[in-house]
C-alpha cells in the first residue's frame, strides 16, 4: 500500500513539472505581434548610375532589409519543442517507475528470503487419552527461515466427531471455520520466540482437549479427534499465520505421529 501511494505521488509529480515546464515556455515565449510588414522599396528611376562595387540595384535593395520569418512559422517551432520536451519528461518518468517497481520486487523477495517461516511438523500424545481428563497434545514446530518468529500465540479448536462422519461436510466446515479464525488471529505481545533452526523442530507447543470431548467412543475408538490450531507470529515488523489440523484416532492411530488432515493447513 506504501509503495503505491508512492507510485501515485511520484506520477502527480511528474505532471505537475511537465505542466510547469510548459507554463515556463509559454511565459518565457516572445509575444507574436501581427505578421511581418514590409515597407515598399522603390527602385531608382534613373538608371544612369551603377553602385560602387558593381552590384546591382535590386541587389543593393535587398541587401538593405532582411525579412524574418513568417510568425506561423514561429509558433509551430515553438509548439513542437514543447511537445518534445514534454514526451521526453514521459520517457523518464516511465523509467523511473519501472525503475522502482524492478527495486521493489527485489525488496519483496529479498524480504520474503529472510522471514520467519513457522511450520507444524507432527503432533504426538505422550499418554493415552483417558475419561474425565484433559487430553494432551504436543504440536512440534520448525522455523525454516532466516529470521527470528517473534510474538508467537497458538491456539487451537479441537472436536470429536463420530467414525461414520468423519467425511460429512459438517467436519469440512468446522475445519474451515477454524482457519478462517486463526488468519483473523493477531500475534501477542512479548511472548515467545522461535529461533531459525533450518535442520529439524525446535519449538514444542502443548495444546489441551477438553475433558468433555474425552468420552468412551473416543477410547474405544469409534469417535475421532480433530485438532484445528493456529499460529501467528510477526517477522520482519509484519503479521503472518501457520494453520494446521491434525486427527487421531485412539487404538489405530500412532500417538507419536497424528494424521494430517486433509484440510485446514494453511501459511501466509
Amino acid at each position: 500500500m506504501v509503495f503505491v501511494l508512492y507510485l501515485a505521488g511520484l506520477a502527480v509529480l511528474i505532471v505537475v513539472l511537465a505542466l510547469g515546464l510548459e507554463f515556463v515556455q509559454r511565459r518565457g515565449a516572445p509575444a507574436v505581434s501581427s505578421p511581418w510588414r514590409q515597407e515598399p522599396v522603390v527602385a531608382p528611376t534613373t538608371p544612369a548610375l551603377t553602385p560602387t562595387g558593381g552590384a546591382s540595384p535590386s541587389l543593393a535593395s535587398g541587401a538593405a532589409f532582411s525579412a524574418p520569418p513568417p510568425a506561423p512559422i514561429l509558433a509551430r517551432t515553438g509548439a513542437v519543442r514543447e511537445i518534445v520536451l514534454i514526451v521526453a519528461v514521459a520517457l523518464l518518468a516511465l523509467i523511473a517507475l519501472g525503475s522502482d517497481w524492478v527495486f521493489y520486487r527485489q525488496l519483496d523477495e529479498m524480504r520474503a528470503a529472510r522471514r520467519a517461516w513457522l511450520a507444524p511438523q507432527s503432533a504426538r500424545s505422550d499418554k493415552a487419552p483417558a475419561v474425565g481428563r484433559t487430553f494432551e497434545v504436543s504440536v512440534l514446530t520448525q522455523n525454516s527461515g532466516a529470521e527470528p518468529a517473534v510474538d508467537i500465540f497458538a491456539d487451537a479448536a479441537p472436536f470429536a466427531v463420530a467414525l461414520s462422519d468423519a467425511g460429512s461436510p459438517s467436519v469440512d466446515r468446522s475445519i474451515r471455520d477454524a482457519l478462517n479464525h486463526c488468519l483473523a488471529t493477531k500475534p501477542g505481545d512479548r511472548t515467545r520466540v522461535v529461533y531459525p533452526n533450518p535442520a529439524g523442530a525446535n519449538d514444542r507447543t502443548t495444546l489441551s482437549v477438553k475433558r468433555e470431548l474425552i468420552d468412551w467412543d473416543v477410547l474405544y475408538g469409534t469417535k475421532i479427534l480433530v485438532v484445528p490450531g493456529c499460529y501467528a507470529y510477526r517477522t520482519g515488523g509484519q503479521t503472518h499465520h501457520s494453520a494446521f489440523c491434525f486427527f487421531y484416532q485412539h487404538g489405530f492411530s500412532n500417538s507419536n505421529d497424528w494424521a494430517i488432515c486433509q484440510g485446514g493447513n494453511y501459511a501466509d
